[in-house]
């Protein structure tokens, strides 16, 4: 008997889990956050719940947050789509 112990066989790649649903969910997640601060934002309850330094904090945090899910998971109409997002 040899002593040498044989390396973890490496699954071929159609067997390793596909992580696409799983960043689907978290960019779907993601863009329901930036159409609740949107929405926040285009009907001004914002000012109940922050000051306007904080809001502009999260908005933007919120807005490049999604912009990077995006790129990470894009989903087959994002070309097609016009931004309509309001700049702040």
């Amino acid at each position: 008997m040899s002593d040498k112990t044989q390396p973890p066989s490496i699954p071929p790649p159609q067997a390793m889990l596909s992580l696409d649903p799983i960043a689907h969910k978290w960019r779907n997640l993601v863009d329901r956050r930036r159409a609740h601060f949107v929405d926040l934002y285009l009907t001004g309850r914002w000012k109940r719940y922050y000051s306007e330094e904080q809001f502009l904090t999260i908005f933007r945090d919120a807005m490049t947050v999604a912009e990077r899910w995006t790129e990470i998971a894009p989903q087959p109409g994002d070309a097609k789509k016009p931004t309509d997002v309001p700049k702040i």
